[in-house]
């Protein structure tokens, strides 16, 4: 290995802004938030054993750690920015990437971000009921839809961190980071 950049030309000069803490902080987030808050109740309440959930999660972490391994070996192949993006593009073909582009954009994200910001309010109608108090009931064909201030609050919430990337560049990693124990997960919508 040569310690000299430029006999490296596919070396990325990207700046790598987050730190170890921001970095824990996203992960966390993602563990702490998305999973074990949201969706152990429900798995319990469908299987009826806690022995069950406990075996769900361990393979789970397993699947995700073995995924984690394969992400890192890809990483190291491809010193390049991209992500999947790039694993596709150079693995399958320009077309997977430019697929897998749009996917992430119009739909892995947002229903994401949609995901997240609905566990948040579900969390937040507990500590404040007047969020989930139904204000009015309108019907679109058979289906009655209720809708509450949880519906513009998590629009919201989707839209206070993302403005502030917009702003400073590094606000949402920053407030990640001191957030990153917060179960709620605010900033990775």
């Amino acid at each position: 290995m040569s310690p000299h950049p430029k006999e490296h030309p596919e070396r990325s000069d990207l700046v790598r802004g987050l730190g170890l803490w921001a970095a824990t902080a996203v992960v966390i987030g993602d563990t702490i938030g998305s999973g074990i808050f949201l969706v152990s109740s429900d798995m319990a309440r469908a299987s009826g054993s806690a022995t069950l959930v406990f075996a769900a999660w361990i393979l789970g972490g397993l699947i995700v750690l073995f995924g984690a391994f394969c992400y890192a070996e890809l990483g190291a192949a491809f010193p390049k920015t991209g992500g999947p993006y790039l694993y596709l593009n150079r693995g399958l073909g320009p077309l997977w990437g430019f697929l897998f582009g749009w996917m992430s954009s119009f739909l892995e994200r947002p229903v994401a971000m949609a995901a997240l910001a609905a566990g948040f309010l579900r969390f937040l109608g507990f500590l404040f009921p007047v969020v989930a108090t139904p204000l009015f009931t309108g019907h679109v064909g058979r289906y009655a839809f209720t809708f509450t201030a949880a519906q513009p609050l998590a629009a919201l919430v989707v839209l206070l961190p993302r403005n502030s990337c917009f702003l400073s560049g590094r606000g949402s990693d920053d407030l990640e980071s001191q957030l990153g124990g917060f179960p709620f997960e605010l900033l990775d919508l």
